[in-house]
């Protein structure tokens, strides 16, 4: 119905505005939330559970939706920008840097073509991007404004 669709998209961007405003406990409530009214196993509330479970110090859940990711790669249709983006989000709050770059380097080219997401996630690999992937990066985060 209109109403249970207009309920969702709101606590959608409830719940990115909490993550936005790093009140990691009242997303993932959202987002857990939204995962158990899921009929679709919406790979998006399954990256920001991950992120958050890394931000928390949670690495048991981090870890296991970044498993989660490389079982759902199959399914996907362009597998490293839906699994490759999260698994690199999420390794690089566990402190695996080059995990990560390689992920965004699998996701978006060495160079960053095709975009991307310039979020405070990569904040402590944004200086060891390589120049045309972290240019991308930003000219796609200009877009958005």
């Amino acid at each position: 119905t209109p109403t249970a669709v207009a309920l969702e998209t709101h606590r959608k961007e409830l719940a990115k505005a909490l993550y936005l405003a790093r009140d990691w406990s009242a997303a993932e409530a959202v987002y857990r939330s939204l995962v158990a009214a899921d009929t679709t196993d919406n790979f998006v509330y399954t990256g920001f559970l991950g992120t958050i479970a890394a931000r928390k110090g949670d690495s048991t859940t981090a870890r296991r939706v970044l498993a989660r990711f490389d079982t759902l790669r199959p399914t996907f249709a362009r597998p490293n920008a839906f699994a490759g983006y999260w698994q690199s989000k999420i390794s690089v709050l566990l402190g695996d840097e080059a995990g990560a770059m390689q992920k965004l380097s699998e996701t978006y080219g060495p160079q960053g073509r095709n975009g991307g997401h310039h979020d405070f996630d990569f904040e402590s690999i944004w200086r060891s991007m390589p120049s045309g992937l972290a240019a991308a990066l930003i000219r796609w985060d200009r877009r958005r404004l």
